[in-house]
Protein backbone atom coordinates (compact mmCIF):
# COMPACT_ATOMS: atom_id res chain seq x y z
CA UNK A 1 0.00 0.00 0.00
CA UNK A 2 1.40 2.95 -0.90
CA UNK A 3 0.49 6.84 0.19
CA UNK A 4 1.90 9.35 -1.51
CA UNK A 5 5.58 8.74 -1.61
CA UNK A 6 5.54 6.49 1.03
CA UNK A 7 5.49 2.49 1.30
CA UNK A 8 4.23 0.43 3.70
CA UNK A 9 5.39 -2.25 5.19
CA UNK A 10 5.51 -4.70 8.11
CA UNK A 11 7.97 -6.85 10.13
CA UNK A 12 7.59 -10.78 10.62
CA UNK A 13 9.53 -12.40 14.00
CA UNK A 14 9.75 -15.70 14.77
CA UNK A 15 11.63 -16.97 18.04
CA UNK A 16 12.56 -20.86 17.25
CA UNK A 17 13.69 -22.96 20.23
CA UNK A 18 17.08 -23.66 20.46
CA UNK A 19 20.20 -23.49 22.83
CA UNK A 20 20.94 -19.82 21.21
CA UNK A 21 17.58 -18.27 21.40
CA UNK A 22 15.80 -16.36 23.70
CA UNK A 23 13.19 -13.61 23.73
CA UNK A 24 15.91 -11.04 22.68
CA UNK A 25 16.21 -12.99 19.43
CA UNK A 26 12.78 -11.33 18.70
CA UNK A 27 14.25 -7.71 19.51
CA UNK A 28 17.31 -8.34 17.94
CA UNK A 29 15.35 -9.16 14.58
CA UNK A 30 13.28 -5.99 15.37
CA UNK A 31 15.95 -4.06 15.42
CA UNK A 32 17.63 -5.36 12.51
CA UNK A 33 14.25 -5.03 10.40
CA UNK A 34 13.85 -1.32 11.67
CA UNK A 35 17.47 -0.47 10.70
CA UNK A 36 16.88 -2.19 7.49
CA UNK A 37 13.15 -0.69 6.52
CA UNK A 38 14.70 3.36 7.11
CA UNK A 39 17.24 2.75 5.16
CA UNK A 40 15.06 1.91 2.37
CA UNK A 41 12.44 3.99 2.99
CA UNK A 42 10.19 1.81 4.18
CA UNK A 43 7.37 2.67 6.86
CA UNK A 44 6.47 -0.15 9.33
CA UNK A 45 3.33 -0.04 10.39
CA UNK A 46 2.97 -3.07 12.40
CA UNK A 47 5.29 -5.74 13.96
CA UNK A 48 4.06 -9.37 13.98
CA UNK A 49 5.74 -11.91 16.08
CA UNK A 50 5.47 -15.25 16.75
CA UNK A 51 7.62 -16.77 20.23
CA UNK A 52 8.36 -20.24 20.77
CA UNK A 53 7.39 -21.66 17.86
CA UNK A 54 9.60 -23.75 15.20
CA UNK A 55 8.95 -23.31 11.31
CA UNK A 56 7.28 -26.52 11.30
CA UNK A 57 4.24 -24.82 13.21
CA UNK A 58 3.03 -22.67 10.20
CA UNK A 59 -0.65 -23.58 11.35
CA UNK A 60 -0.09 -22.65 14.79
CA UNK A 61 1.71 -19.20 13.82
CA UNK A 62 -0.98 -16.93 14.70
CA UNK A 63 1.01 -13.76 14.24
CA UNK A 64 1.85 -14.86 10.77
CA UNK A 65 -1.64 -16.05 9.93
CA UNK A 66 -2.75 -12.74 11.04
CA UNK A 67 -0.14 -10.88 9.04
CA UNK A 68 -1.72 -12.90 5.93
CA UNK A 69 -4.97 -11.86 6.63
CA UNK A 70 -4.06 -8.30 6.84
CA UNK A 71 -2.08 -8.56 3.73
CA UNK A 72 -5.32 -9.69 2.25
CA UNK A 73 -6.99 -6.66 3.21
CA UNK A 74 -4.21 -4.83 1.02
CA UNK A 75 -2.75 -3.05 4.08
CA UNK A 76 0.64 -2.84 3.46
CA UNK A 77 3.02 -3.88 0.32
CA UNK A 78 6.17 -5.10 2.11
CA UNK A 79 6.88 -7.97 4.44
CA UNK A 80 10.51 -7.43 6.06
CA UNK A 81 11.95 -10.32 7.96
CA UNK A 82 15.01 -10.94 9.73
CA UNK A 83 16.31 -14.23 7.83
CA UNK A 84 14.73 -16.33 4.95
CA UNK A 85 13.98 -19.31 7.69
CA UNK A 86 11.79 -17.28 9.52
CA UNK A 87 9.24 -17.42 6.91
CA UNK A 88 8.89 -21.28 6.58
CA UNK A 89 10.80 -24.01 7.35
CA UNK A 90 11.75 -25.30 3.76
CA UNK A 91 11.96 -23.53 0.36
CA UNK A 92 8.56 -25.11 -0.79
CA UNK A 93 7.12 -23.53 2.12
CA UNK A 94 8.63 -20.15 1.80
CA UNK A 95 7.92 -20.25 -2.24
CA UNK A 96 4.24 -20.99 -1.38
CA UNK A 97 4.20 -18.33 1.46
CA UNK A 98 5.59 -15.89 -0.78
CA UNK A 99 3.14 -15.97 -3.61
CA UNK A 100 0.16 -16.06 -1.65
CA UNK A 101 1.93 -12.20 -0.64
CA UNK A 102 2.47 -11.72 -4.05
CA UNK A 103 -1.50 -12.47 -4.86
CA UNK A 104 -2.29 -9.60 -2.55
CA UNK A 105 0.60 -7.24 -4.37
CA UNK A 106 3.27 -7.34 -1.20
CA UNK A 107 6.96 -8.45 -1.52
CA UNK A 108 9.52 -9.92 0.98
CA UNK A 109 12.85 -8.70 2.15
CA UNK A 110 15.54 -9.81 4.28
CA UNK A 111 17.18 -7.95 6.75
CA UNK A 112 20.38 -9.77 7.17
CA UNK A 113 20.03 -12.20 4.37
CA UNK A 114 20.20 -11.98 0.85
CA UNK A 115 21.23 -15.22 -0.97
CA UNK A 116 19.54 -17.98 0.84
CA UNK A 117 22.29 -21.14 0.81
CA UNK A 118 24.22 -19.79 -2.47
CA UNK A 119 23.62 -17.54 -5.13
CA UNK A 120 22.10 -20.26 -7.39
CA UNK A 121 18.68 -20.75 -4.47
CA UNK A 122 17.69 -17.48 -5.70
CA UNK A 123 17.36 -19.42 -8.89
CA UNK A 124 15.89 -22.74 -7.50
CA UNK A 125 13.75 -20.04 -5.21
CA UNK A 126 12.28 -18.81 -8.53
CA UNK A 127 11.51 -22.56 -9.88
CA UNK A 128 9.73 -23.52 -6.61
CA UNK A 129 7.55 -20.25 -7.15
CA UNK A 130 6.35 -21.10 -10.74
CA UNK A 131 5.75 -24.98 -9.62
CA UNK A 132 3.79 -22.83 -6.34
CA UNK A 133 1.72 -20.80 -8.97
CA UNK A 134 1.13 -23.86 -10.74
CA UNK A 135 -0.40 -25.64 -8.44
CA UNK A 136 -2.17 -22.28 -7.32
CA UNK A 137 -3.86 -21.68 -10.43
CA UNK A 138 -4.80 -25.16 -10.81
CA UNK A 139 -6.60 -25.24 -7.44
CA UNK A 140 -7.92 -21.69 -8.75
CA UNK A 141 -9.37 -23.53 -11.87
CA UNK A 142 -11.71 -25.96 -9.65
CA UNK A 143 -12.79 -23.28 -7.35
CA UNK A 144 -13.60 -21.47 -10.43
CA UNK A 145 -15.96 -24.44 -11.75
CA UNK A 146 -17.66 -24.43 -8.50
CA UNK A 147 -17.99 -20.27 -8.55
CA UNK A 148 -19.89 -20.80 -12.27
CA UNK A 149 -22.51 -23.25 -11.07
CA UNK A 150 -23.20 -20.55 -8.38
CA UNK A 151 -23.50 -17.85 -10.38
CA UNK A 152 -25.91 -19.58 -12.77
CA UNK A 153 -28.04 -20.62 -10.06
CA UNK A 154 -27.70 -16.93 -8.39
CA UNK A 155 -26.57 -18.14 -5.11
CA UNK A 156 -24.30 -15.81 -2.91
CA UNK A 157 -20.17 -16.13 -3.18
CA UNK A 158 -19.41 -13.81 -1.47
CA UNK A 159 -19.13 -13.35 2.57
CA UNK A 160 -20.50 -9.88 2.14
CA UNK A 161 -23.85 -9.01 0.93
CA UNK A 162 -23.89 -6.23 -1.57
CA UNK A 163 -24.69 -2.44 0.31
CA UNK A 164 -28.82 -2.68 -0.82
CA UNK A 165 -29.42 -6.05 -0.67
CA UNK A 166 -29.54 -9.09 1.86
CA UNK A 167 -29.68 -12.74 1.07
CA UNK A 168 -32.73 -15.10 1.62
CA UNK A 169 -32.79 -18.24 3.15
CA UNK A 170 -31.46 -20.02 -0.23
CA UNK A 171 -28.39 -17.65 -0.34
CA UNK A 172 -29.61 -15.73 -2.67
CA UNK A 173 -30.14 -11.67 -3.66
CA UNK A 174 -32.98 -9.81 -2.63
CA UNK A 175 -33.68 -6.05 -1.84
CA UNK A 176 -32.93 -4.60 1.41
CA UNK A 177 -36.24 -2.26 1.71
CA UNK A 178 -34.07 0.08 4.19
CA UNK A 179 -30.80 0.73 2.24
CA UNK A 180 -31.75 0.46 -1.59
CA UNK A 181 -33.29 3.62 -1.51
CA UNK A 182 -29.84 5.29 0.07
CA UNK A 183 -28.17 3.40 -3.10
CA UNK A 184 -30.24 5.02 -5.54
CA UNK A 185 -29.86 8.39 -3.80
CA UNK A 186 -26.07 8.19 -4.84
CA UNK A 187 -26.34 7.20 -7.83
CA UNK A 188 -29.23 10.42 -8.42
CA UNK A 189 -26.67 12.29 -6.80
CA UNK A 190 -23.58 11.38 -8.85
CA UNK A 191 -25.71 12.19 -12.19
CA UNK A 192 -26.98 15.47 -11.22
CA UNK A 193 -22.98 16.57 -10.89
CA UNK A 194 -22.59 16.33 -6.82
CA UNK A 195 -18.84 15.75 -5.86
CA UNK A 196 -18.09 12.24 -4.16
CA UNK A 197 -17.28 14.32 -0.87
CA UNK A 198 -20.37 16.40 -1.17
CA UNK A 199 -22.43 12.98 -1.79
CA UNK A 200 -20.50 11.72 1.53
CA UNK A 201 -21.04 14.51 3.57
CA UNK A 202 -25.10 14.67 2.33
CA UNK A 203 -24.72 11.17 3.48
CA UNK A 204 -23.26 12.01 6.61
CA UNK A 205 -25.73 14.68 7.48
CA UNK A 206 -28.42 12.07 7.22
CA UNK A 207 -27.03 9.73 9.37
CA UNK A 208 -26.54 7.36 7.21
CA UNK A 209 -23.43 5.08 7.50
CA UNK A 210 -21.47 1.99 5.85
CA UNK A 211 -21.96 -1.75 6.96
CA UNK A 212 -19.53 -1.36 9.55
CA UNK A 213 -21.28 1.77 11.01
CA UNK A 214 -18.64 4.28 10.21
CA UNK A 215 -18.36 7.04 7.82
CA UNK A 216 -18.52 6.54 3.96
CA UNK A 217 -15.72 6.89 1.85
CA UNK A 218 -15.02 7.99 -1.40
CA UNK A 219 -13.78 4.52 -2.55
CA UNK A 220 -16.79 2.61 -1.77
CA UNK A 221 -19.20 5.39 -3.42
CA UNK A 222 -16.90 5.49 -6.38
CA UNK A 223 -16.88 1.39 -6.22
CA UNK A 224 -20.63 1.48 -6.00
CA UNK A 225 -21.09 3.63 -8.82
CA UNK A 226 -19.25 1.39 -11.07
CA UNK A 227 -21.26 -1.74 -9.76
CA UNK A 228 -22.84 -3.56 -12.62
CA UNK A 229 -25.36 -5.55 -9.75
CA UNK A 230 -27.06 -2.73 -9.69
CA UNK A 231 -28.58 -2.81 -12.67
CA UNK A 232 -28.99 -6.97 -11.85
CA UNK A 233 -26.29 -8.15 -13.62
CA UNK A 234 -24.36 -11.07 -11.63
CA UNK A 235 -21.02 -11.01 -12.25
CA UNK A 236 -18.33 -12.92 -10.64
CA UNK A 237 -14.99 -13.27 -12.54
CA UNK A 238 -16.13 -14.32 -15.92
CA UNK A 239 -19.38 -15.65 -14.99
CA UNK A 240 -22.32 -13.67 -15.39
CA UNK A 241 -25.43 -14.27 -15.01
CA UNK A 242 -28.42 -11.44 -16.31
CA UNK A 243 -31.31 -12.43 -14.38
CA UNK A 244 -30.10 -13.67 -10.85
CA UNK A 245 -30.12 -10.02 -8.85
CA UNK A 246 -33.48 -8.02 -8.89
CA UNK A 247 -31.77 -4.24 -10.31
CA UNK A 248 -32.33 -1.35 -8.18
CA UNK A 249 -30.72 1.48 -10.44
CA UNK A 250 -32.00 2.00 -14.22
CA UNK A 251 -30.01 0.82 -17.26
CA UNK A 252 -30.37 4.80 -18.00
CA UNK A 253 -29.14 6.37 -15.05
CA UNK A 254 -26.39 3.72 -14.88
CA UNK A 255 -25.06 4.40 -18.03
CA UNK A 256 -25.45 8.44 -17.68
CA UNK A 257 -23.26 7.73 -14.21
CA UNK A 258 -20.65 5.84 -16.63
CA UNK A 259 -20.72 8.67 -18.72
CA UNK A 260 -19.73 10.89 -16.04
CA UNK A 261 -17.02 8.41 -14.80
CA UNK A 262 -15.49 8.12 -18.02
CA UNK A 263 -15.36 12.32 -18.39
CA UNK A 264 -13.82 12.34 -15.02
CA UNK A 265 -10.31 11.18 -15.97
CA UNK A 266 -8.34 12.25 -12.31
CA UNK A 267 -5.23 14.30 -12.42
CA UNK A 268 -1.92 12.03 -12.26
CA UNK A 269 0.37 13.71 -9.80
CA UNK A 270 4.23 12.78 -9.90
CA UNK A 271 3.72 10.56 -6.75
CA UNK A 272 0.90 8.48 -8.36
CA UNK A 273 2.75 8.24 -11.97
CA UNK A 274 5.69 6.97 -9.82
CA UNK A 275 3.56 4.14 -8.45
CA UNK A 276 1.99 3.47 -11.60
CA UNK A 277 5.45 2.41 -13.36
CA UNK A 278 7.40 -0.67 -11.78
CA UNK A 279 11.07 0.35 -10.92
CA UNK A 280 12.34 -3.70 -11.25
CA UNK A 281 16.09 -2.44 -9.41
CA UNK A 282 14.54 -0.61 -6.98
CA UNK A 283 15.63 -3.05 -4.12
CA UNK A 284 18.76 -4.55 -6.03
CA UNK A 285 20.57 -1.39 -6.56
CA UNK A 286 22.73 -0.11 -3.76
CA UNK A 287 24.95 3.68 -3.57
CA UNK A 288 28.77 2.81 -2.79
CA UNK A 289 29.00 6.24 -1.85
CA UNK A 290 26.46 6.15 1.21
CA UNK A 291 25.57 2.32 1.37
CA UNK A 292 21.49 3.50 1.05
CA UNK A 293 19.06 2.20 -1.75
CA UNK A 294 18.66 3.33 -5.66
CA UNK A 295 14.94 4.22 -5.42
CA UNK A 296 12.35 5.32 -8.21
CA UNK A 297 11.86 8.59 -9.09
CA UNK A 298 10.06 10.78 -11.15
CA UNK A 299 10.13 13.97 -12.98
CA UNK A 300 7.50 16.41 -15.69
CA UNK A 301 9.45 17.54 -18.59
CA UNK A 302 8.61 21.12 -20.32
CA UNK A 303 5.45 19.85 -22.24
CA UNK A 304 4.11 18.05 -19.41
CA UNK A 305 5.36 14.56 -19.98
CA UNK A 306 6.50 12.15 -17.48
CA UNK A 307 10.26 10.68 -16.78
CA UNK A 308 11.38 8.04 -14.66
CA UNK A 309 14.71 7.52 -13.17
CA UNK A 310 16.61 5.85 -10.32
CA UNK A 311 17.92 8.08 -7.14
CA UNK A 312 19.98 6.89 -4.50
CA UNK A 313 17.39 7.22 -1.65
CA UNK A 314 20.07 8.98 0.76
CA UNK A 315 21.00 11.96 -1.70
CA UNK A 316 17.33 12.17 -1.90
CA UNK A 317 16.10 12.61 1.45
CA UNK A 318 19.56 14.65 2.19
CA UNK A 319 20.84 11.88 5.04
CA UNK A 320 24.02 11.53 4.21
CA UNK A 321 26.33 13.68 1.72
CA UNK A 322 26.02 11.85 -1.32
CA UNK A 323 27.26 13.05 -5.07
CA UNK A 324 25.66 9.34 -6.95
CA UNK A 325 25.00 9.67 -10.43
CA UNK A 326 20.80 9.52 -11.29
CA UNK A 327 19.49 6.76 -14.08
CA UNK A 328 17.13 6.98 -16.62
CA UNK A 329 14.99 4.30 -15.52
CA UNK A 330 13.99 2.44 -19.23
CA UNK A 331 17.75 3.35 -19.57
CA UNK A 332 19.45 1.38 -17.19
CA UNK A 333 16.73 -1.25 -16.89
CA UNK A 334 17.79 -2.14 -20.62
CA UNK A 335 21.31 -1.62 -20.05
CA UNK A 336 21.13 -4.58 -17.13
CA UNK A 337 18.58 -6.56 -19.71
CA UNK A 338 21.34 -6.99 -22.62
CA UNK A 339 24.34 -7.70 -19.93
CA UNK A 340 22.43 -10.43 -18.08
CA UNK A 341 21.11 -12.05 -21.69
CA UNK A 342 24.75 -12.05 -22.62
CA UNK A 343 26.16 -13.14 -18.98
CA UNK A 344 23.68 -15.97 -17.85
CA UNK A 345 21.58 -16.87 -20.85
CA UNK A 346 24.02 -19.23 -22.87
CA UNK A 347 24.88 -22.54 -23.17
CA UNK A 348 27.88 -22.78 -20.80
CA UNK A 349 26.24 -20.39 -18.08
CA UNK A 350 22.56 -22.80 -18.30
CA UNK A 351 24.63 -26.16 -17.77
CA UNK A 352 26.94 -24.57 -14.73
CA UNK A 353 23.09 -23.26 -13.42
CA UNK A 354 21.69 -26.58 -13.96
CA UNK A 355 24.64 -28.42 -12.40
CA UNK A 356 24.19 -25.92 -9.02
CA UNK A 357 20.84 -26.17 -8.58
CA UNK A 358 20.51 -30.26 -8.49
CA UNK A 359 23.58 -30.02 -6.25
CA UNK A 360 21.75 -27.92 -3.95
CA UNK A 361 18.54 -29.97 -4.33
CA UNK A 362 20.63 -33.25 -3.28
CA UNK A 363 22.02 -31.33 -0.37
CA UNK A 364 18.99 -29.58 0.66
CA UNK A 365 17.52 -32.57 2.76
CA UNK A 366 18.95 -30.47 6.09
CA UNK A 367 15.34 -28.69 6.60
CA UNK A 368 14.28 -28.04 9.89
CA UNK A 369 11.29 -30.78 9.52
CA UNK A 370 13.68 -33.64 7.77
CA UNK A 371 16.35 -32.83 10.05
CA UNK A 372 13.94 -33.03 13.48
CA UNK A 373 12.21 -36.54 12.05
CA UNK A 374 15.31 -38.37 11.15
CA UNK A 375 17.10 -37.43 14.83
CA UNK A 376 13.81 -38.26 16.19
CA UNK A 377 14.00 -41.23 14.65
CA UNK A 378 17.82 -42.48 15.29
CA UNK A 379 16.53 -42.40 19.21
CA UNK A 380 14.02 -44.36 18.39
CA UNK A 381 16.07 -46.91 16.80
CA UNK A 382 18.93 -46.77 19.51
CA UNK A 383 15.91 -47.25 22.16
CA UNK A 384 15.02 -49.97 20.19
CA UNK A 385 18.24 -52.00 20.10
CA UNK A 386 18.56 -51.24 24.03
CA UNK A 387 15.49 -53.53 24.74
CA UNK A 388 16.66 -55.76 22.24
CA UNK A 389 19.97 -55.78 23.88
CA UNK A 390 17.41 -56.81 27.37
CA UNK A 391 15.61 -59.57 25.67
CA UNK A 392 18.89 -61.23 24.36
CA UNK A 393 19.76 -60.92 28.04
CA UNK A 394 17.24 -62.76 29.43
CA UNK A 395 15.15 -59.60 30.70
CA UNK A 396 11.63 -60.59 29.54
CA UNK A 397 8.84 -59.68 31.45
CA UNK A 398 5.20 -57.98 30.36
CA UNK A 399 6.58 -54.17 30.78
CA UNK A 400 9.84 -55.04 28.23
CA UNK A 401 7.29 -56.45 25.89
CA UNK A 402 5.02 -53.50 25.99
CA UNK A 403 7.81 -51.14 25.56
CA UNK A 404 9.11 -53.27 22.42
CA UNK A 405 5.70 -52.63 20.59
CA UNK A 406 5.86 -49.12 21.50
CA UNK A 407 9.08 -48.56 20.45
CA UNK A 408 7.97 -50.12 16.94
CA UNK A 409 5.08 -48.14 16.22
CA UNK A 410 6.74 -44.73 17.29
CA UNK A 411 9.30 -46.18 14.42
CA UNK A 412 6.74 -47.12 11.97
CA UNK A 413 5.10 -43.43 12.59
CA UNK A 414 8.29 -41.53 12.37
CA UNK A 415 9.07 -43.36 9.13
CA UNK A 416 6.18 -42.57 7.34
CA UNK A 417 6.23 -39.05 8.25
CA UNK A 418 9.63 -38.71 7.53
CA UNK A 419 8.62 -40.38 3.65
CA UNK A 420 5.59 -38.04 3.60
CA UNK A 421 8.22 -34.71 4.46
CA UNK A 422 11.05 -35.82 1.88
CA UNK A 423 7.92 -36.66 -0.81
CA UNK A 424 6.91 -32.74 0.00
CA UNK A 425 9.78 -31.58 -1.63
CA UNK A 426 10.07 -30.90 -5.73
CA UNK A 427 12.71 -32.53 -7.20
CA UNK A 428 13.62 -31.14 -10.74
CA UNK A 429 15.78 -32.99 -12.95
CA UNK A 430 18.31 -31.62 -15.12
CA UNK A 431 16.52 -31.91 -17.85
CA UNK A 432 13.64 -29.78 -16.56
CA UNK A 433 15.96 -27.10 -15.13
CA UNK A 434 17.68 -26.56 -18.37
CA UNK A 435 14.72 -26.10 -20.43
CA UNK A 436 13.04 -23.89 -17.74
CA UNK A 437 16.23 -21.85 -17.95
CA UNK A 438 16.27 -21.55 -22.30
CA UNK A 439 12.63 -20.26 -21.78
CA UNK A 440 14.26 -17.34 -20.77
CA UNK A 441 16.09 -17.00 -24.42
CA UNK A 442 12.58 -16.45 -26.04
CA UNK A 443 10.74 -14.24 -23.39
CA UNK A 444 9.39 -10.96 -24.71
CA UNK A 445 12.20 -8.01 -23.20
CA UNK A 446 9.47 -5.34 -23.75
CA UNK A 447 6.99 -7.34 -21.02
CA UNK A 448 7.23 -5.63 -17.60
CA UNK A 449 6.48 -9.26 -16.16
CA UNK A 450 9.12 -11.06 -18.16
CA UNK A 451 11.63 -8.21 -17.56
CA UNK A 452 10.66 -8.18 -13.35
CA UNK A 453 11.05 -12.24 -13.72
CA UNK A 454 14.67 -11.92 -15.20
CA UNK A 455 15.72 -10.07 -12.40
CA UNK A 456 14.25 -11.74 -9.45
CA UNK A 457 15.72 -14.71 -10.74
CA UNK A 458 19.01 -13.63 -11.89
CA UNK A 459 20.43 -10.28 -10.50
CA UNK A 460 21.69 -10.60 -7.01
CA UNK A 461 22.58 -6.94 -6.68
CA UNK A 462 24.06 -4.24 -8.19
CA UNK A 463 26.81 -1.59 -6.81
CA UNK A 464 26.98 2.06 -8.31
CA UNK A 465 30.57 3.57 -7.91
CA UNK A 466 31.89 6.76 -9.02
CA UNK A 467 32.78 5.67 -12.39
CA UNK A 468 31.67 2.19 -12.58
CA UNK A 469 28.43 -0.30 -12.39
CA UNK A 470 28.91 -3.81 -10.53
CA UNK A 471 25.68 -6.45 -11.65
CA UNK A 472 26.56 -9.22 -9.41
CA UNK A 473 24.42 -12.19 -10.60
CA UNK A 474 23.02 -15.34 -8.37
CA UNK A 475 25.44 -17.34 -9.64
CA UNK A 476 28.80 -17.74 -7.26
CA UNK A 477 31.77 -15.31 -8.46
CA UNK A 478 29.55 -14.23 -11.55
CA UNK A 479 29.84 -10.28 -12.28
CA UNK A 480 29.70 -7.64 -14.94
CA UNK A 481 31.38 -4.64 -14.40
CA UNK A 482 30.70 -1.94 -16.80
CA UNK A 483 32.05 1.46 -17.28
CA UNK A 484 29.45 4.36 -16.10
CA UNK A 485 31.15 6.50 -19.10
CA UNK A 486 29.92 3.78 -22.03
CA UNK A 487 26.33 4.47 -20.77
CA UNK A 488 26.44 8.23 -20.23
CA UNK A 489 23.24 8.73 -21.97
CA UNK A 490 21.52 6.78 -19.31
CA UNK A 491 23.60 9.00 -16.58
CA UNK A 492 22.70 12.56 -14.89
CA UNK A 493 25.67 13.87 -13.25
CA UNK A 494 24.02 16.17 -11.24
CA UNK A 495 20.61 16.77 -8.39
CA UNK A 496 20.17 19.96 -10.10
CA UNK A 497 19.86 18.72 -13.67
CA UNK A 498 17.35 15.72 -12.66
CA UNK A 499 14.54 17.43 -10.66
CA UNK A 500 10.45 17.61 -10.74
CA UNK A 501 10.97 20.41 -13.38
CA UNK A 502 12.76 18.96 -16.08
CA UNK A 503 13.82 15.84 -17.47
CA UNK A 504 15.60 15.76 -20.80
CA UNK A 505 13.71 13.03 -23.16
CA UNK A 506 15.82 10.05 -23.82
CA UNK A 507 17.56 8.96 -26.83
CA UNK A 508 17.41 6.41 -29.12
CA UNK A 509 17.07 2.90 -26.41
CA UNK A 510 20.67 1.18 -27.00
CA UNK A 511 19.49 -2.00 -25.90
CA UNK A 512 17.70 -2.24 -29.20
CA UNK A 513 20.35 -1.41 -31.23
CA UNK A 514 22.52 -3.64 -29.49
CA UNK A 515 20.45 -6.24 -29.87
CA UNK A 516 19.96 -5.78 -33.43
CA UNK A 517 24.14 -5.63 -34.04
Amino acid sequence: MKNNNKTYGVIYARFSPGPNQTDQSIEGQVRDCTEYAEKNGIHIIEIYADRHLTGTESEHRTEFQRMLRDAERKQFSVVVTWKIDRFGRNREEIAINKVHLKKYGVRVCYAKEHIPEGPEGIILESMLEGMAEYYSAELAQKIRRGQRESVLKGRIITPQVLFGYKKDSEMHYVIDESKAPIVSEIFQLYSNGYMLKEICDILESKGIRNPRGHKFKYNMIHNMLRNRQYIGEYRYGDNVNLTAIPPIISRELFDAVQERIANSSPVVTAAKARAISKYLLSEKITCACCGYHYQGECGTGKHGERHFYYKCHGKKSHKTNCHSRNFKKKFLEDVVMMHTSNDVLTDDMINLIADRIIYIQENDSTGYAVRVLNSQLTECENKLKNVMKAIEAGIITSSTKNRLQELEQEKEALSLALTQEKNKRIPFSREHIIYWLELFRFGDTESEAFREKIVNTFINNIVVNEDTLIIAYNILNKERTVALDDIMQGVRMHDSEVDQTGVEPVSENPFTVLLQA
